[in-house]
C-alpha cells in the first residue's frame, strides 16, 4: 500500500497532467449554451 502523502502528490500530479493537456490541445473546449430551469422554491423564484 502507498502511504497517504504520496497518494495525494500522485493525484495532483494526475491533474496537472490531465490540466496541461487539456490547454495544449489544439481543438480546445468551448463553453456550450445551457439553461437552468427552477421551479420555485428556495431558490428566490416565483
Amino acid at each position: 500500500m502507498t502511504s497517504a502523502p504520496a497518494r495525494a502528490i500522485a493525484v495532483v500530479a494526475l491533474v496537472l497532467t490531465c490540466c496541461g493537456l487539456a490547454m495544449a490541445a489544439d481543438n480546445a473546449p468551448v463553453w456550450l449554451r445551457a439553461h437552468a430551469t427552477f421551479y420555485g422554491g428556495a431558490d428566490a423564484s416565483d
